[in-house]
């Protein structure tokens, strides 16, 4: 759907665009909200108008546009966001784990729950390769789209789901991440639907030096822009233990202890064409080194934008991190959550 800005109004759907002329000023005026341009008239005129709506991340009837600048014509067009939550029954280590419960709801009701409630999402679908994970999103009212169960992995199961379910964005959301923030999942859809980077993902500030050196918790470090510089499983980047912390040596403070490097929310956004194109791409040498697909991007000059939101996050993997989820989502601000 295009809207072009002239010198009218353009009507698309419910959603109405108004330019007008008023005592030698422009006023834009977008269900109601409105910002005026001082410009003279022409292209600095629509330059200003651009710049506006680029600014402020143009959403309108909660739902997100895209603007571009050609010559004199501002043009918006409405960019759909799918979210995809990948989600397999087998696991070796806690064998169907989507449908383990937490305080009553099976856990991929938590995670699609917390998807919903981020702003600016169109649909939200859960990808499975199994029956009963698909009975139980039904029962909760969720929509389940079957997916080969020989698809080796979440980036190429959402694929497989975007070729069905035409969209702009697209949204993998980790169906073990029960205690996903919606705000990290606005964010990072921020990043590229404003076309700042086309890959973009989450991380969290890192404190405990535990973290710091466990294996599964992979780390992230990023250049002042916010793009990934590299992901990886070990402490990074090296140095002595004052030199990895930001700020003052301090590990029990949260801003002045924290280290340089973040840990890493495996949730991903991405741009349609980005998707396909990385799904079509060989496993790199650096993804095999580390075990970590986001690697395969940054192999290929695909830059990833990073969004930091100060959360508790836990992937489940085993019977502990349930538990462990289980006792996070009693406390108030977890369960009691909403947006």
């Amino acid at each position: 759907m295009l809207i072009g800005i002239g010198m009218a109004y353009i009507k698309a759907g419910a959603d109405v665009i108004l330019l007008t002329e008023l005592w030698g000023q422009y006023l834009v005026k977008i269900h109601g909200w409105a910002f005026d341009c001082k410009s003279n008239q022409g292209n600095s005129l629509m330059r200003c108008i651009y710049q506006k709506l680029a600014d402020t991340f143009l959403k309108v009837g909660g739902h997100l546009f895209g603007c571009f600048h050609a010559r004199a014509l501002l043009v918006c067009f409405r960019m759909k966001v799918v979210a995809v939550i990948p989600a397999r029954f087998a696991s070796q280590r806690l064998p169907g784990k989507p449908l383990s419960d937490i305080h009553g709801k099976p856990m991929i009701q938590w995670v699609y729950e917390r998807t919903r409630a981020a702003r600016g999402i169109d649909l939200v679908l859960i990808a499975t390769d199994d029956e009963r994970i698909a009975r139980a999103a039904k029962s909760f009212g969720a929509e389940a789209v079957m997916t080969d169960p020989a698809i080796p992995s979440g980036t190429d199961r959402v694929a497989a789901v975007a070729r069905m379910h035409p969209a702009d964005v697209y949204v993998n959301v980790q169906g073990d991440e029960p205690l996903m923030d919606p705000r990290a999942i606005e964010g990072a859809v921020d990043l590229v639907r404003s076309r700042r980077f086309e890959m973009a993902t989450v991380m969290t500030p890192l404190t405990n030096e535990a973290d710091l050196h466990n294996n599964a918790v992979v780390k992230v470090i990023t250049a002042r822009d916010g793009r990934a510089i590299y992901f990886s499983r070990l402490p990074i980047p090296y140095g002595r233990p004052r030199d990895t912390l930001r700020g003052p040596a301090t590990r029990d403070t949260l801003r002045g202890g924290q280290y340089l490097c973040r840990r890493h929310v495996g949730l991903y956004v991405y741009a349609r064409e980005t998707l396909f194109r990385l799904q079509s791409l060989p496993p790199s040498p650096l993804e095999k080194a580390e075990s970590l697909e986001q690697l395969r991007a940054l192999d290929n000059s695909i830059a990833i934008g990073t969004v930091e939101v100060d959360f508790v996050s836990i992937g489940v993997d085993t019977p502990e991190e349930l538990e462990k989820a289980r006792q996070l989502l009693l406390q108030a601000d977890f369960g009691e959550r909403g947006r």
